[in-house]
């Protein structure tokens, strides 16, 4: 090596170093870089590219629209595609080609026709933004209307059959087409929490609960809590009734009890009181030409109920054959009832539904129903139920008026002529 090249150590030690260790050319250079920066040259291959194209957009996999759906799907169609547009960054001019492209069948003939109108009205080199074909859209898929009658759905929402988490989602659903209820997280919790089932609201009251996420949680470990219970309280009955005579067991006869002594309903010594009902057979004859009954068929657990009303039962029952029973959790029923039919049978009912709501002119009107064994009549509304709402049978016109507590009327309509089938009722 040449000796005009070679580094050599200097008194401390050191070698000597290139222009590149100079401190005043690192500082300079350091400068530049932060200038560079700051005018964006280094962030340019960054930055969002505007647009996207068809296959960029269909690898998302955008819902299509056939205009067969109901009004939650339309809204939700287009919430899916605003949500598609932001993370593509998509053109004004390209969201409505885009979405267009996913409308099928109804959807799409409406489209063409209306493309056609409003492209007319705008003049043929304006083009059609998203807002314009938003709002066009949800006027004809989801008018105002519906919009309404989801609001007044949602003000009327309460839990009825349905499991907590069912009750959740179906608040979330429709709350947004009345949010002037809930302007803030409290009062939504409070619409929620005055909508459960009342044994579950009486589970989570006391907590004072004002969010609505965690009031959803507390609420579905009370339902699960609750239904522990139970199922751990029908454990303990069937083993109670194994040990019962016959008399004494649900639905069954009290005349096969072999401790029953004349004149007693069924019952043997030292057995708790029981509550008294009185049960007749109808036939179709007789309950078109009683004076104490009206027959119709009502909504109840979403399914079509046929209904007695009869003003001579002081209790309303419910039949253990209605399919729709296993939606509702059955209570004990304290003290038991003994039922007796019109052949000297007395039948013992242990079991109630609780807050069972029946709808009569777009009203709710909750009742307590025993269960029972009939057949026919899949439900019987006595005097408990009907001096609760203020009702009024008018048995020779077949017509029963209720009175709410704000004065106001509203009645219902038997159809006469009707022939209801053999039924055992419960008077």
């Amino acid at each position: 090596m040449a000796a005009g090249t070679r580094n050599h150590p200097n008194r401390e030690g050191s070698f000597g170093s290139n222009q590149n260790d100079n401190p005043d050319h690192l500082v300079a250079a350091a400068t530049q870089f932060f200038q560079s920066m700051v005018s964006g040259q280094f962030m340019a291959s960054r930055a969002p590219q505007a647009g996207c194209t068809l296959k960029q957009f269909s690898r998302q996999h955008p819902p299509t629209f056939d205009g067969r759906l109901n009004s939650l799907d339309a809204e939700s169609w287009i919430e899916r595609m605003e949500h598609i547009f932001e993370v593509l960054y998509c053109m004004d001019d390209q969201t409505v080609k885009y979405a267009t492209y996913h409308l099928t069948d109804m959807a799409n003939k409406w489209w063409k026709s209306t493309r056609a109108l409003v492209q007319l009205e705008l003049g043929e080199a304006v083009p059609i933004s998203w807002e314009h074909f938003k709002k066009i859209f949800l006027d004809h898929f989801f008018p105002r209307t519906l919009q309404e009658s989801r609001a007044r759905q949602f003000m009327d929402l309460i839990q009825g059959s349905m499991t907590v988490a069912q009750y959740a989602t179906t608040f979330m659903e429709l709350s947004h087409f009345a949010s002037y209820l809930i302007p803030d997280e409290e009062k939504k919790a409070e619409k929620f929490e005055r909508g459960l089932d009342r044994r579950i609201r009486e589970r989570v009251h006391t907590l004072r609960i004002r969010s609505f996420t965690k009031l959803v949680t507390r609420a579905t470990i009370a339902e699960e809590d609750l239904q522990e219970n139970i199922e751990y309280n029908n454990q303990r009955k069937c083993q109670q009734q194994q040990q019962l005579p016959a008399c004494e067991k649900p639905n069954l006869l009290a005349r096969d009890c072999p401790t029953k002594k004349p004149g007693e309903p069924g019952r043997s010594g030292g057995q708790k009181t029981q509550a008294t009902a009185r049960v007749y057979t109808l036939t179709p004859i007789d309950a078109k030409a009683s004076n104490d009954v009206v027959t119709c068929t009502l909504s109840l657990f979403s399914r079509h109920a046929s209904i007695l009303f009869d003003s001579g039962a002081t209790h309303s029952f419910i039949s253990n054959h209605y399919e729709p029973l296993t939606e509702k959790i059955p209570e004990p029923l304290e003290p038991s009832m003994s039922v007796a039919t019109s052949l000297g049978d007395h039948i013992i009912c242990d079991s109630v539904l609780i807050g069972c709501p029946i709808e009569i002119q777009g009203r709710i009107l909750p009742t307590d129903l025993i269960i029972f064994n009939m057949s026919g009549f899949e439900v019987i509304l006595g005097m408990d139920w009907l001096s609760r709402n203020h009702a009024c049978v008018d048995c020779f016109n077949k017509r029963v008026v209720f009175k709410s507590t704000s004065g106001e009327e509203f009645s219902f309509q038997s159809v006469r002529g009707s022939s209801p089938p053999r039924v055992i009722s419960a008077l």
